[in-house]
């Protein structure tokens, strides 16, 4: 029998390295070995696979097995993490009735003759402050400057009028703060809200705690404390 023979019979069953390489991304440990057998054994005598190639499959191969592990692993902690997540935000979240919680928000609700605070935090002091007020519709109603203030948290009284004096209609509104130092630079300010905890809801699966007729999701709330009106009749 001719080296031809042989070479043309078994070239036609054996797979290429690059089949192999192309396909380990979706194919599962079995199906690489059975590949890999299978390549071992169609290989052509005189030509066969090298050390180098091998070696890379075999790389490939235990990769695969590493990636699978890690996966699972990552897949399992993410499950149990999301239940104790739910969990401890269920059970904590109707111990916060009557509690006075603090929250990420830059929302306030004006009533046809009301008033509001427009808290901020000041990471470091700022000498020029200024409070622009949007309405639903992201129209600018009313800018308020506010005087320099030091590192800390600070708040200032709006009376609900717009720039032409006039009451604003009863509704939900926005605010920013920009603030620079006496140097020029931006000073980053936040904002947040501040009150009481009258009712806790499950919404979609997600905790949501209502204050002052706001509605604040479990993740915005940045701090919790005691009503100290509630603690005092006590």
């Amino acid at each position: 029998m001719s080296v031809d023979s042989i070479t043309g019979t078994t070239a036609t069953a054996q797979p290429s390295a690059d089949q192999i390489g192309s396909r380990s991304d979706a194919m599962d440990r079995a199906d690489f070995l059975q590949m890999l057998t299978a390549q071992l054994q169609a290989q052509d005598p005189l030509n066969p696979l090298s050390s180098e190639d091998f070696a890379s499959q075999l790389a490939t191969f235990s990769s695969l097995q590493e990636l699978q592990g890690i996966g699972t692993t990552l897949d399992q902690s993410l499950q149990a993490n999301l239940l104790l997540g739910q969990i401890f935000n269920n059970t904590m979240a109707s111990s916060l009735i009557g509690k006075v919680v603090r929250a990420d928000l830059n929302q306030l609700n004006i009533s046809e003759s009301g008033s509001a605070t427009l808290n901020y935090t000041l990471p470091s002091a700022a000498t020029e402050i200024t409070i622009e007020i949007k309405n639903a519709d992201g129209k600018v109603v009313r800018t308020i400057t506010d005087n320099p203030k030091v590192a800390g948290d600070h708040g200032i009284a709006w009376d609900g009028l717009d720039s032409d004096g006039t009451h604003v209609p009863a509704g939900e509104y926005t605010y920013a703060v920009t603030a620079k130092d006496a140097d020029g630079n931006t000073v980053e300010a936040s904002t947040y809200a501040e009150g009481r905890v009258t009712e806790v809801r499950y919404v979609d699966g997600n905790v949501v705690l209502y204050m002052a007729g706001r509605e604040i999701n479990l993740s915005q709330v940045l701090s919790i404390r005691e009503d100290d009106e509630e603690s005092r009749k006590g």
